[in-house]
């Protein structure tokens, strides 16, 4: 479905150099760019798509496509997509990297999110589990773990459920294409609007889970912004950078007293990765040769130093008692469990057990 609208927009863009769109032009444009931030989120490009989608916005509102009375079953499969509007408008409010203006760009892209969630509600697009999920985010209630354990649980069956369904749509579309030729999706079938329909669907579900997702994590970041904007305003930038050194001592002062590396919030998933370029797949040495020598060398030292010291234990014991130490080799060899004549005792000993065993003497004199 990505190919298929990458390929309608450069139509669009192809056969129009007024830079007039109509309001699905605007949104294809604007939704192509959006999908793409992945791979190129650059200022001009999120410049563009926020123009195009706001002036897709301007004809939505001009033709009163929503209303409170009618649900999404009364809704026309074409303007299904329309109901993404806000949703796509808040990812790029959130692109904004400059933190002197983020903190009111987030702002903005809640209530966007917020706009998306109040639309699905009204034309009746939330299911159960969703619609718990956004009471509990309304009402700030604690989540217990069991509780957010089968939200988790709930959201990711959905999710698998959806990609499961988009594939299996997305097989029967190209199956109506190949049968009807490449201008099938300007023919109106019952069958692709149908299709359409309900990828349209599951994409506003995806986007519902993702909005309450992102709308937790502004709710965490604007926080941050304000105590931010609240140090600059008081100190400016010296404020800012005297936070900075002082958040470093107290992590260097809590990993010398703990001995453990700070928690971070984000993991550097790419740079882990970018390491393991041209690396073999087998698990490379962490120390050279010299350094393993060094590293048996000082286990050996250790042991021995271990060793010394029950030796001098044995010292002291004895000095305990009143035992004089240069005695203690002589009382080693009187215990000595070696000592010959000790020895050929016990052997004389086995051999008189063998050669007499218990209760023979009474059966060897009634042999008669």
């Amino acid at each position: 479905q990505k190919n298929t609208n990458k390929l309608i927009t450069k139509q669009i863009m192809s056969n129009n150099n007024n830079n007039s769109y109509s309001l699905v032009e605007e949104f294809l444009l604007g939704q192509q760019i959006v999908r793409d931030f992945d791979t190129d989120s650059s200022v001009e490009k999120v410049e563009q798509a926020k123009q195009h989608l706001n002036r897709a916005a301007i004809y939505v509102n001009n033709l009163d496509l929503f209303s409170s009375n009618e649900t999404v079953e009364d809704m026309h499969t074409n303007d299904l997509k329309y109901i993404l509007l806000p949703f796509y408008l808040a990812l790029i409010e959130q692109q904004e990297i400059d933190l002197s203006k983020r903190l009111k760009s987030i702002q903005i892209a809640k209530k966007c999110f917020e706009n998306f969630i109040e639309i699905c509600e009204i034309l009746e697009l939330l299911n159960e589990s969703t619609k718990e999920e956004i009471r509990i985010m309304n009402e700030e209630e604690i989540i217990t773990p069991q509780l957010k354990r089968q939200l988790l649980v709930q959201k990711h069956k959905e999710k698998k459920e959806n990609e499961a369904k988009q594939k299996v749509l997305n097989e029967r579309k190209l199956k109506i294409i190949k049968q009807k030729g490449e201008e099938a999706e300007d023919l109106v079938s019952t069958d692709m609007l149908e299709i359409e329909r309900e990828l349209y669907l599951i994409e506003i579900n995806n986007a519902l889970s993702t909005s309450i997702s992102e709308i937790k994590l502004i709710d965490q970041e604007i926080p941050l912004l304000k105590h931010r904007q609240k140090r600059l305003d008081e100190g400016g930038e010296e404020a800012l950078i005297l936070d900075s050194k002082l958040y470093r001592q107290k992590v260097e002062d809590w990993k010398k007293s703990s001995g453990k590396p700070p928690i971070t919030l984000y993991k550097d998933s790419k740079g882990e990765i970018r390491q393991k370029v041209f690396q073999p797949s087998w698990i490379q040495p962490t120390v050279s040769i010299e350094q393993a020598g060094e590293i048996d060398y000082q286990i050996m030292l250790a042991q021995q130093q271990k060793n010394n010291n029950n030796n001098n234990n044995v010292v002291k014991t004895f000095s305990y008692y009143n035992i004089d130490p240069e005695e203690i080799e002589e009382y080693k060899d009187e215990s000595d469990p070696d000592d010959e004549i000790a020895l050929q005792q016990a052997r004389d000993w086995d051999e008189f057990k063998d050669d007499n065993p218990s209760g023979s003497g009474n059966t060897t004199g009634n042999l008669g």
